[in-house]
């Protein structure tokens, strides 16, 4: 069964079709565009301040305003850390 399409139906897919390619096209040219340089959110100055100036008799989250802001932001920093992928169940280490 042959289903004909209305001159608004027709004039609707080709709307749809050119929106697809003008869409794609646009994907496509935003993508080849290089992205920005990096420009790290403090310099090297203004870290080894920031962590000169943790307590040093009480927890570094004990900081306030601007310096608990920075702490949260930039934990990776103060604490480094490795993201560990392992397969199997967690077992005792070997003693030697």
């Amino acid at each position: 069964m042959v289903t004909l399409l209305s001159p608004r139906e027709k004039l609707m897919k080709k709307a749809m079709i050119v929106t697809l390619v003008v869409l794609a096209a646009w994907i496509t040219a935003s993508g080849l565009s290089s992205p920005p340089p990096f420009v790290s959110a403090s310099g090297v100055d203004e870290t080894r301040r920031l962590i000169g100036a943790l307590p040093k008799d009480d927890h570094w989250w004990s900081a306030n305003g601007k310096a608990m802001a920075w702490n949260n932001k930039n934990l990776h920093r103060l604490f480094p850390t490795v993201n560990v992928y392992r397969e199997g169940p967690v077992r005792e280490l070997a003693t030697i």
